[in-house]
């Protein structure tokens, strides 16, 4: 019976890339077969046994606070750069934005961070998935901006 890949052990999962790779090799020198282009990982960075970065649930409304505040009773729009810069220093992201530069292995910076986060805001904006979506809304001029909704 061939086991299913989510069924092996890792020992197995090793072994069965093994012989993979080695009936690959051998049809590429009979030449039968193509060579087969890398998958691109995602790169996950790992702080001990975490995973580094944020969870949209744990930041999202943080970001949208901000939002509020910049936009404030004039109802102006913001742009992706003023957010980021206000992420940086919003006083309830500040440790967490720390926290994830400290066990950063690529040593990337804090503005980058923040900008990531509002990134992915911006892109379960598009997706229309974001929950803030009826707080705010966006002018896809570039870069985009916001506003609360009137």
């Amino acid at each position: 019976m061939v086991k299913r890949y989510v069924e092996m052990t890792p020992s197995e999962r090793i072994k069965d890339r093994i012989a993979k790779n080695r009936a690959i090799e051998e049809r590429l020198k009979q030449g039968t077969a193509k060579p087969k282009k890398p998958r691109r990982r995602a790169k996950v960075f790992f702080s001990e046994n975490e995973p580094l970065g944020f969870s949209q649930p744990d930041v999202f409304p943080a970001i949208a606070s901000v939002m509020e505040a910049l936009c404030g009773a004039g109802n102006n729009f913001v742009t992706h750069r003023q957010i980021v810069l206000a992420i940086c220093s919003d006083a309830s992201l500040t440790h967490r934005l720390r926290e994830i530069v400290s066990n950063d292995p690529a040593g990337r910076s804090t503005e980058w961070w923040a900008d990531n986060m509002m990134k992915w805001f911006s892109q379960t904006f598009t997706i229309g998935r974001n929950p803030y979506s009826d707080m705010f809304e966006r002018d896809d001029s570039t870069p985009y901006r916001y506003r609360l909704r009137k």
